[in-house]
């Protein structure tokens, strides 16, 4: 399982990366998205919702590749794709969830991803009554390892404030998944 941890704290960071950097940039109600690891070594990136595409996409981690000289590429770090979960009639945060579930399953059934990071806002009551808003990162390897990541935030005056980090067991949802 050691040789399993880099590659998904390398995902961690990835998908955290572009959580809060869509969370600085004021889009603090993002829909769940994944970044995903393919068999291949490239990572993917699945958006649930059309409306969170160009913003999921500008808050990635940016490549820089000289190209010849005075010649440089930058753009993404993965190739992106949305799901469009929005589009269904009556959707909900579950709707774009499992839109996204679905895909990474599917690539997983075909050996074309390895590991999955899914990432998501979502509020939790504080023992006072009060909302907590947290980033939810869950983490799974082909080879069945699986962890929750949970970050509390808070924006304060368009300052992003984070919270101490919690690490939580979790149940597979896209390689093994239980009916």
């Amino acid at each position: 399982m050691d040789d399993v941890k880099p590659v998904m704290i390398d995902l961690l960071i990835v998908a955290l990366k572009t959580a809060n950097g869509l969370l600085q940039k004021g889009h603090v109600g993002f829909h769940p998205f994944a970044v995903a690891l393919a068999a291949h070594g490239c990572k993917l990136c699945f958006v649930s919702d059309d409306a969170d595409f160009l913003p999921v996409l500008s808050a990635q981690p940016l490549t820089v590749e000289p190209r010849g000289p005075q010649v440089t590429a930058i753009g993404p770090s993965m190739t992106t794709e949305s799901l469009a979960a929005n589009r269904a009639e009556g959707a909900t945060f579950w709707t774009r969830y499992d839109a996204v579930i679905e895909r990474l399953r599917t690539l997983a059934v075909a050996g074309e991803v390895v590991a999955t990071a899914v990432a998501y806002r979502e509020d939790d009551e504080d023992d006072d009554g009060s909302l907590r808003s947290q980033v939810q990162i869950e983490l799974e390897h082909a080879n069945g390892w699986t962890l929750l990541w949970n970050q509390p935030f808070e924006v304060v005056n368009g300052e992003l404030r984070v919270g101490e980090e919690n690490q939580y067991d979790h149940d597979s949802e896209v390689f093994s998944p239980e009916e």
